[in-house]
């Protein structure tokens, strides 16, 4: 009974799996939720180690980290630690005829709705409301080093600023580099006033530049930025 129990949650947590990346919802879910997710998995990795629904949580527990945007080190350590105490509980059996039950089950379901557990992700998930690494909503009218949508320290580069057919519209190519960097909003991107009215569709302008970032940097793919200041600005008509 237990066991079915476990296997039917272990499911539900890594839905998908068999059928293709395209039916996982948890890389639509927010950080926040992910995290908690995560540590539900944990927890019921270590309970019951050594049997199919503990190695498919163990792997599961490991793709969240693909799918959620938070501080991994201190976070995933913190985690054990919680998942460690709360198995370590001592659960006296409510109910006559449950003598050898150890509640272990129990005992994760109370972890993933404690407060600790909402602590770590207030501590630990710089934006608990994104999916990801991309951020729900970017307010232009917030500017650019100083918007609560930037993830990191800004990084100055060089390169070529062009309009492009879909999103986002203003791309940078790096000088010296295949990276390409997409400001963002789209259609409304925030860059220093000098800068956006070189840029339109029939110019190329070349600039150094300083950038803040709106994801992280992955090799192959775009990364999001806002341009915080512009230098050196030249422009070449088609």
């Amino acid at each position: 009974m237990i066991r079915n129990i476990i296997v039917g949650i272990i499911l539900c947590l890594s839905s998908g799996a068999f059928a293709g990346a395209d039916s996982i919802t948890a890389i639509n879910r927010t950080n926040a939720e992910n995290y908690k997710d995560r540590a539900l998995a944990a927890c019921i990795a270590t309970a019951y180690k050594g049997s199919s629904a503990g190695d498919d949580a163990d792997i599961t527990t490991s793709a969240f980290i693909e799918w959620t945007y938070y501080d991994v080190d201190k976070g995933n350590q913190a985690t054990d630690q919680l998942v460690e105490k709360y198995l370590h509980r001592d659960y006296t059996n409510p109910l006559e005829g449950y003598a050898a039950a150890k509640f272990n089950l129990l005992k994760c379901l109370d972890m993933y709705h404690s407060g600790e557990l909402n602590e770590q992700v207030h501590r630990y998930v710089p934006h608990p409301d994104w999916v990801g690494d991309k951020p729900a909503e970017i307010d232009p009218a917030k500017g650019c080093k100083n918007n609560p949508a930037v993830i990191g320290k800004c990084f100055n580069v060089r390169g070529r600023i062009a309009v492009y057919n879909g999103s986002p519209v203003v791309r940078i190519l790096l000088d010296n580099s295949k990276n390409v960097l997409g400001v963002l909003p789209s259609e409304h991107e925030i860059m220093p006033t000098s800068l956006k009215k070189l840029v339109n569709p029939d110019q190329d302008v070349f600039a150094n530049m300083t950038v803040c970032p709106f994801s992280k940097f992955k090799p192959g793919n775009m990364q999001f930025v806002c341009i915080e200041d512009a230098k050196n600005i030249r422009s070449n008509y088609h």
